[in-house]
């Protein structure tokens, strides 16, 4: 069962990392395509001319600010498609993996604490249990490094691009 798990655990990550052109959705509101490790664009924008309204702009990076999550991620979509990054946007970029690094470690940490619940109801000797107690312990104390991290990556965000 547990190899089982961890198997699984490696597809899924490695179908999200690398995408296989296999969409998982369609994409949420903040214009984040589920799937994917990089930005994409919606598929509506044509991301030339949307490059060429940023570059119009007399200051590019307080235009970017002040665009909303979704819009900003098909600026960086854009430029993830057309291959012109700019070099502000590098922070943009490094942000948004290590929010997906977060997520994915959250789901990690929640997937094994469902594995240490398993393990717990299913076995019936007392060293079973505190095998799932620790698994759960770990879990847990996993779980709350993600949290903690998450906060860290959303506060040196904001001081960074604000």
């Amino acid at each position: 069962m547990k190899k089982f798990l961890i198997g699984f655990i490696a597809v899924y990550i490695g179908l999200l990392c690398f995408n296989f052109n296999t969409s998982f959705a369609q994409g949420d509101q903040s214009g984040m395509q589920l799937g994917t490790l990089l930005p994409q664009p919606a598929t509506s924008t044509d991301c030339k001319t949307l490059l060429v309204n940023l570059d119009k702009e007399a200051d590019p990076v307080a235009y970017f600010k002040k665009l909303t999550q979704a819009e900003r991620n098909n600026i960086l979509g854009c430029g993830i498609k057309t291959g012109k990054i700019r070099f502000w946007e590098v922070p943009y970029y490094v942000v948004y993996f290590i929010q997906f690094i977060i997520g994915i470690s959250g789901l990690v940490a929640v997937l094994f604490l469902v594995l240490g619940g398993y393990q717990y109801v299913i076995s019936g000797l007392a060293q079973d249990k505190e095998k799932g107690k620790k698994t759960i312990t770990n879990a847990l104390t996993g779980l709350v490094v993600v949290l903690v991290a998450w906060v860290i990556v959303n506060v040196v965000q904001f001081v960074i691009t604000v």
